[in-house]
Parts: C-alpha cells; structure tokens; sequence
C-alpha cells in the first residue's frame, strides 16, 4: 500500500467520479437494458426489431431523439486500487489489490450514438416500419492481467515460470455512419401469435484502429538464476486514418511513401463513402398467452470493410518474431577505444532493432461489429404493470461476454411511464438502472441509465451508461384506458383506474 496523498473532500470526490467515468464501467458496446421493457419509448425497438411500440407514430426530435453514452470496464472499479485511511488522513494506492481483482484479459471501452434523426409508423394494423440516421463511435481497449504485473512488479513473479502473456493486448475503435432501415409485422405461426422484424443497416466508415492478430509473450530464463529475456511478438494491426496522420504514421516506418496527394480535407474525411458496411439486426416474438410474452433477437450481424479514399488512408502493421533471446551485455567489452565503443554500441542497437522492425503494406481489410443477442421474458402482472427478464450476450474476439437483467415497468399514467432493473454485467453487481418516459402530450421526453447508482456511490461501480432523447408521438392515447400498454388482452387484471 502506497501513501500517495493528503485527503482533500472536494476534489477527492470529484477525482473518484472522474476515474469512476473513465475507468469504470455496458461494457463493449452500446447496451441498453432498461430501455427493453418500456414499449412506450420507440427506441425500445432497437433491442429487437421484432418489437413494436406503443404510439402508432412517432418522429425524433432533429439531432435529440436519441443519445447515448457509456463507458465500461471489466477489469476494477476505483476503490479497488484507491483507499481511504483514517488513521493518516491519506489516500493509498493499492495496486496489489487490483492486480487480484483483474481477469486474464480485461476490457475498457467508450460508446456513443448520436441520432440524428428518426422516425417509424405503423403501416397498417400488423406492420410497422422506422428509419434512423445517425453517427456511432465505439472504442474497446483489451489488456491482459500480466502486462499490468510487469509494469508494477517487474520480471519477478515471471522468472524459471511461465512467461507473461500479453496475447490479450488490443484496440478496436471505429467512427462510422449509419443508416437503418426496420420493418416487422404481426403473423400467425401454427395458429400462434408471433411477430417478426428484421432492420437493414448501411455504413459507412470515417475512421479506424483495429489489432486483429496479437499473439506476444515475454519470459524471463528457465531457472532462477537465469535472467535471459526471451520474447515472441507477432501481431498486426490496422488502420485507417486522415491522409495527414497516415503518412506520418510511414515516416519512421519502414516504408516511405509520397504524401504529394495526402493533404488532409476535414469536410471530405467526414462524408467519406468508401468505407462501406452492411449490418442486420433479427429478432423475433412470441406471445404465449394473455401473461406470458417471450422474445430474441441477433444484432450488428455485419462488417465495415476499410480502404483508401475519401480522404482517409489504410495502414497494415505487422511484426512476425520468434524466440528472440537476449542475454544481457557484458560491460568490459564496452572498455577500450572510442572505436571500439562505438563499434559494439552499434552491434548491440542493430541487433536489438531489426527484429522490431514492422512491414507496412496498404491493404483493404474488413472489421466486425460485434455481435450481440437478446433473449428476453416478459410478465403481465396487469394491464400497466410488466415484470421483466433479460439475458443479454455480446461476442467480442471470439469469447462471449453475458449480462442478465431483472426489470419491472409501470404505466404511472397518461403522463409517466417508469421502470427499475438490476442487472449483472462487468463481473460486478451493483448495477441498479432507472428509466422514465414523460409524455407531454405529443412531446416525449425519456432518460434511462442501466446504473445510475454511480450516482451516489462511483468508486464502486463498473457500468456507467446514460441514454436520453425526445420524440413526437402520435396514437398512443387510444390504448387508454381500459386496453393493456403492452398487448390488447382486456381481461387482465386492472392496477388502477385514471
């Protein structure tokens, strides 16, 4: 434990919600799980595009219908690594402790979604279309357990054993456009109800950083006195970057190339076309009677495929390297004349350098979005009173992450629509979401987070997400008061009258 500070109350608060917000947190990517039982917001659909909401049409509000922001990570939450001691009025760093609190690889990322317009209606009385426009940054940072115990504890607790493994050790951020296009529609499947959807998503890309293959570990000998360095590094990453920053990225590489065309255009990188991707979202739903509703539904099936233009320019970095083994230097061979000291530090820096050396090529390359599913259950308690149950997984690098939430919405009254959920995700299990719709008339106003605990507690938690917007929605009185807000069963029981 490390004494790092005196205690100071208002920026002590201020710097735990600040690494909290950075460094804490669905994870990966954009998540909403609150959102997926309150039918009242037409965002609600884009959990499944099987679903259809409550008003019969609805328009977003120009650059406000729909915002989202959320940070995550996996790996600690801030009073893991900070505490507070009243015996010295001081703030201890503990990185022991957070060092045990870490999985193998662990995940911190940044997403948001910024909608610039929206839009959906029913088309008669079983289907339903919408459209959306709007723009997406996802930013995901892997880094394995070892890399963080180098840094701290040095080769140590690595020598005569396993070498560090730094495998996990990788980014994948995108800023991309998206345009999507939903439809579903209410069918009879053997004489049962279901409704299916499907939505069509065209990309396109602006700019990214994307480690598809790192497989490096790093060994020190096979005894305890033995401290040879032995090192496997291969990896590739790539890129696609403003014309400016690509070719300055090549001037210390070792390729060079002529950056005579690469004069770097803001207006054109941002309306960049071609970077082009296709996404599909499927979903489906089954009301099993007047109670039971069940749902599922498969996203961001799709990819981006990256190359040079608009703009923007594509970079290939790899490094292939095996066994490179180093024992050290013996200083006496440094002793002598000018040149021979000259001599041997040359020896020593090319033998060190050229394995390092990176082969950069300019290849189109294709990234994905990132798989997500939903399975969800829900319970009609009345007729404005829903339980809720989701299971929500995402695969990223070939492993999936999961998350399960407990929900409950109420339809307050014609004006307010409220939900509650708990959810487990991140390895952590103090997620307490809270979402509200307000419907003013026409105007719709709604604010959800999938934990706004962090509110009151933010060096424990590892999931802040906030998703708010307004809409104008239309139709969505005539299902008052006497009809379910969920699905027109009349013989439910009532919760109250309005």
């Amino acid at each position: 434990m490390t004494r790092i500070k005196k205690k100071n109350n208002y920026k002590e608060k201020a710097a735990v919600f600040f690494f909290a917000l950075i460094f804490s947190v669905n994870a990966y990517s954009q998540q909403d799980l609150t959102i997926n039982t309150m039918p009242i917001i037409p965002q609600s659909s884009y959990t499944n595009p099987a679903f259809q909401p409550v008003p019969t049409s609805y328009v977003g509000f120009p650059l406000l219908s729909s915002f989202y922001l959320g940070i995550n990570h996996s790996g600690f939450a801030y009073k893991d690594l900070f505490h507070y001691s009243n015996v010295d009025d001081s703030l201890h760093l503990m990185v022991g402790n957070m060092i045990s609190k870490l999985a193998k690889t662990n995940y911190l990322s940044f997403n948001l979604y910024e909608e610039l317009f929206g839009m959906g209606f029913k088309t008669d009385s079983k289907g339903y279309f919408n459209f959306s426009y709007g723009i997406k940054v996802n930013f995901q940072l892997s880094y394995p357990r070892d890399l963080i115990k180098v840094l701290w504890l040095g080769n140590g607790p690595f020598v005569g054993g396993a070498p560090a493994d730094f495998s996990g050790l990788g980014i994948n951020a995108s800023l991309y456009k998206e345009l999507a296009f939903g439809y579903s529609r209410n069918v009879k499947i053997a004489n049962e109800d279901f409704t299916i959807g499907g939505r069509l998503k065209i990309l396109h890309g602006i700019t990214n950083i994307y480690t598809k293959v790192n497989n490096t570990s790093w060994g020190t000998g096979t005894a305890e006195d033995n401290f040879q360095y032995i090192l496997n590094n291969t990896y590739q990453v790539n890129m696609t970057l403003p014309n400016s920053a690509s070719e300055s990225l090549d001037s210390s590489g070792s390729k060079t190339y002529n950056g005579s065309d690469n004069k770097f255009d803001p207006a054109q990188f941002i309306t960049n076309q071609s970077n082009l991707g296709l996404g599909v979202d499927l979903g489906a739903s089954y009301k099993m009677n007047k109670y039971w509703t069940f749902g599922f539904s498969v996203l961001d099936l799709g990819y981006i495929n990256w190359k040079t233009g608009g703009g923007s320019s594509v970079r290939n970095v790899t490094n292939n390297m095996y066994g490179l083994i180093f024992d050290g230097a013996d200083l006496a061979q440094f002793i002598g004349p000018d040149s021979v000291v000259k001599n041997k530090e040359t020896h020593y820096e090319d033998s060190l350098s050229n394995p390092f050396k990176d082969k950069t090529t300019k290849n189109s390359y294709r990234t994905p979005l990132g798989t997500k599913f939903y399975l969800t259950a829900e319970y009609s308690l009345t007729r404005h009173d829903v339980a809720g149950l989701l299971f929500r997984g995402e695969m990223q690098n070939g492993i999936l992450h999961p998350s399960a939430t407990i929900s409950y919405n109420k339809w307050v009254c014609n004006l307010l629509s409220a939900s509650v959920s708990y959810s487990m995700e991140n390895r952590s299990y103090n997620n307490v979401g809270l979402g509200i719709a307000l419907n003013l008339g026409a105007w719709q106003i709604y604010a959800l987070s999938d934990n706004f605990y962090c509110l009151f507690n933010p060096e424990a938690v590892k999931t802040i997400n906030l998703h708010f917007g307004m809409n104008f929605i239309f139709g969505y009185k005539e299902t008052k008061p006497n009809a379910s807000l969920y699905r027109d069963e009349s013989d439910l029981p009532k919760a109250s009258k309005y």
